[in-house]
């Protein structure tokens, strides 16, 4: 099972991710054409997860971690890699963490956290809420998984969907 925040590093050390749309890295490697076969060491890419442990909020930046979710590690992810994968990482998704009030979230892959008031969220992923974060109304194909704490949803529209 894939875990927020997946993505592929390419060997020449770009970074596949879609958070807004996925976090299968099975979905990512046939949006991409690529092939998963032969030895690990010889594939273009690896799967990586960008998260923080089973139960600790997407906010806390400091609990996040590089996980390679392979067998094995192809000998081109070295260190300098691996940080560098991680620091893009963590500023995706230190950009995706919303504290304070906004008009829209207009697409895209959000974080609320305490504090947060948005009054709409319009075709967006929201991939958690915490605290006393509030969304007044959803719409479009918007999500919005993992409420958690005092957060609220109040009006959803369309084909918008609140899981938990």
């Amino acid at each position: 099972m894939c875990k927020f925040l997946s993505a592929l590093v390419l060997r020449n050390g770009d970074i596949v991710c879609q958070p807004k749309v996925t976090d299968e890295h099975e979905l990512l490697i046939a949006d991409c054409g690529l092939r998963d076969e032969g030895l690990i060491a010889d594939r273009a890419f690896v799967r990586v997860e960008y998260s923080s442990p089973a139960g600790a909020p997407l906010t806390d930046l400091d609990n996040y971690a590089l996980i390679v979710d392979e067998p094995s590690i192809p000998h081109w992810f070295d260190d300098a890699m691996r940080e560098r994968v991680t620091e893009q990482l963590r500023d995706r998704v230190k950009r995706m963490i919303v504290t304070d009030e906004r008009q829209i979230l207009l697409g895209g892959c959000w974080i609320l956290s305490e504090g947060a008031v948005v009054e709409w969220a319009v075709g967006a992923r929201i991939a958690a809420m915490y605290g006393n974060a509030t969304v007044t109304n959803v719409s479009g194909n918007a999500t919005v998984t993992n409420v958690s704490g005092n957060a609220t949803v109040t009006d959803v529209r369309g084909n918008a969907t609140v899981t938990r």
